[in-house]
């Protein structure tokens, strides 16, 4: 879902250069084990961001949490209709819209 909004945004600045994308990836080198064409996907999401972060210093599980929490935290959308039917795993998206809506780690 990620790099899939990434790229529509990369095509919607094409049209309205006021547009910003803000790269948040889990930690640096998380895409190093991915399919080569996941690769490619990432690097051009990547080189085309106006703001390129690494949320957390160190990889693990925790570290995706926390880049779905910073994602959240900085986002002006309300994303739970967005989660619940764009495919996104049940339990990411229940776990991403509990988040939102009390705050609390789960």
């Amino acid at each position: 879902m990620d790099l899939w909004a990434a790229e529509v945004v990369i095509e919607l600045k094409k049209q309205n250069n006021s547009l910003r994308l803000i790269a948040a990836s889990a930690f640096e080198g998380m895409e190093k084990e991915w399919d080569s064409l996941w690769q490619k996907r990432y690097y051009h999401v990547f080189d085309s961001a106006d703001e390129k972060l690494h949320i957390s210093e160190n990889p693990g599980r925790r570290a995706f949490f926390q880049r779905n929490h910073w994602m959240i935290d900085h986002s002006i959308w309300e994303l739970q209709p967005y989660l619940i039917f764009s495919g996104v795993n049940d339990i990411i998206a229940l776990y991403m819209v509990r988040y939102r809506n009390t705050g609390e780690w789960v």
